[in-house]
């Protein structure tokens, strides 16, 4: 019953997803035409110093790297728009709470358009306050995606599934938290535009622990379920912590375009694994008695 009442709320809520993920792909296009067209904006951002992973940095990107970045950030945002349209089907199959979690994170790909137009205030020597929102806010979405995948891999261990309403606000605030709490070096613009965090290593500690416990959190729950189809919604899980990563710090056409297609695989696997894994219990709750005998 509890789902069959959320069902409405939560198609809704992957509408407007889909409507705001297309929204901030028009945004990051902008800013690709103007990166495309205007030779001195293009020029300004040639000599960024590529951070492709934590802790390993390089020589100037070159002229096509930032393009290729937003290009990709587009990309990916649209790909999360359709994602988000066909999750409407799964509002009145499965629970909540790891249905709405993952949409959380299909969204939170869509903020990386964002830096498109933090590029554009840092190369035309705009307001560094705006541009440093916009990156905090990038940062806060991808701390948001780690905490939301890690919410969808903890409900596969009996994690109370009516809850949503609860743990959904909690993740938003303590992501916030932690991107405020990251110092930020305003001196120095990155090639995968955005800035450079000050402490990098405790990042890097806390996206290591976190992305660790998402495929772990599911395989525990394969065991305490008994449930082998938990092994589909882990590998799903890996595959988007993958093509995060090649999204977020990459600049050749070759790995943003794997990132690419690791997201649109993991993003149909995940959905498939929700319904999958959690439609069945749901059915068993609202399947009359007689119904149950009778199989």
């Amino acid at each position: 019953m509890v789902a069959d009442r959320s069902a409405p709320r939560l198609a809704t809520a992957f509408t407007a997803g889909a409507v705001a993920a297309a929204v901030f792909a028009a945004t990051g296009g902008l800013a690709l035409a103007v990166l495309l067209t205007d030779a001195r904006i293009a020029s300004a951002l040639a000599d960024l110093p590529d951070h492709p992973w934590w802790m390993i940095h390089r020589g100037p990107a070159g002229r096509d790297g930032p393009a290729w970045a937003v290009g990709a950030a587009v990309a990916a945002a649209l790909a999360v728009a359709l994602a988000l349209l066909g999750a409407r089907r799964l509002a009145k199959r499965v629970a909540a709470l790891p249905a709405l979690a993952a949409g959380l994170f299909l969204l939170t790909v869509a903020f990386e358009c964002l830096r498109g137009a933090t590029a554009l205030l840092v190369a035309t020597d705009r307001s560094i306050a705006a541009a440093l929102f916009l990156s905090r806010t990038v940062t806060w979405a991808r701390f948001t995606g780690l905490l939301a995948l890690l919410l969808v891999a903890l409900h596969a261990v009996e994690l109370p599934e009516q809850r949503p309403a609860v743990l959904v606000p909690v993740i938003l605030v303590a992501s916030l938290a932690m991107a405020a709490s990251v110092p930020v070096d305003r001196t120095t613009f990155l090639a995968q535009l955005t800035f450079r965090l000050g402490d990098e290593q405790g990042v890097w500690f806390v996206n290591l622990v976190i992305g660790a416990l998402v495929p772990l959190s599911v395989v525990a729950g394969a065991f305490v379920r008994r449930d082998a189809r938990h092994a589909r919604l882990a590998v799903a899980l890996v595959l988007l912590l993958a093509a995060r990563d090649l999204l977020f710090f990459g600049l050749l056409p070759v790995r943003l375009g794997l990132g690419l297609a690791l997201l649109a695989a993991g993003s149909a696997l995940l959905l498939d694994a929700i319904r999958r894994g959690y439609e069945t219990r749901e059915a068993r709750g609202r399947t009359p008695a007689g119904e149950s005998s009778a199989r």
